[in-house]
């Protein structure tokens, strides 16, 4: 083992590694150091602050050798949205709902698009509305195609 920077060496002991230190070149008897760099082993983490819709969470791991914690952040939860109001779309004009979150009472709309004319019988009439939307086309006869 050579002196470099006063370190001697080293050592893993289960999942610590121990710095070996000395003012000697007598390596043969290094002096271990109280500093120890621990190869973390994390548990599975325990929420220590609940995510919501307005702030982020925390997440605590332990460390299960050295028992040193580390905490991460959880995102913010999505909106819990009810509906509270709700004007239907028609034919021809939009309608709209209105939410609100049941957590933090927070208050959007939504714009629902007008949903356009039916003539599934190809009348020229809405199958919806009746409203006259194109007039039904007559079929041609042989003199009129020439």
């Amino acid at each position: 083992m050579k002196i470099l920077n006063g370190i001697l060496g080293v050592a893993m002991v289960g999942a610590l590694a121990l710095t070996a230190v000395g003012c000697t070149t007598d390596t043969t008897i290094p002096q271990w150091i109280e500093q120890q760099t621990c190869i973390h082993e994390w548990d599975d983490g325990e929420v220590t602050k609940e995510a919501t819709c307005e702030k982020e969470g925390e997440m605590t791991y332990v460390c299960e050798v050295c028992g040193k914690t580390k905490t991460e952040k959880i995102e913010k939860t999505a909106h819990n949205d009810v509906v509270r109001y709700e004007e239907a779309a028609t034919c021809t004009e939009n309608g709209k709902k209105l939410f609100e979150c049941e957590d933090c009472n927070e208050l959007h709309s939504e714009v629902v698009k007008a949903l356009g004319h039916t003539d599934e019988d190809e009348n020229g009439v809405c199958d919806v509305c009746s409203e006259v939307v194109e007039a039904p086309e007559t079929p041609e006869t042989e003199e009129e195609a020439e």
